[in-house]
């Protein structure tokens, strides 16, 4: 529902699945196969509001790992749904960058 709320808020176009805004991850929105695949607008983390550019930004920040990650943005701390999202992604930037996670 924040999402709605803030769609409203700011006057936002509405997606073209609008059911997935009442009912997210309802089968809605394509599973990326690769974090490359995703654009740093992507919501990670529904419960914190956290997108992939945010994550990025943390490990460039120096989070290396999911631990790092949620102290920085609290992604994972909600309902939890998101953790194998984040850690694919931390593990993304580590692997692309030679650093080990």
């Amino acid at each position: 529902m924040g999402t709605l709320t803030q769609l409203f808020d700011r006057g936002g176009p509405l997606p073209g699945d609008r059911a997935g805004l009442l009912f997210p991850g309802a089968g809605g929105a394509a599973v990326a196969d690769s974090p490359v695949r995703m654009p740093d607008s992507a919501k990670v983390c529904q419960c914190n509001n956290v997108t992939k550019g945010q994550i990025r930004a943390c490990w460039e920040s120096g989070a290396r790992d999911v631990t790092a990650v949620a102290a920085a943005t609290r992604a994972t701390t909600g309902c939890g749904t998101c953790r194998d999202a984040v850690e694919g992604i931390v593990g993304w930037l580590c692997e692309q960058e030679g650093v080990s996670a």
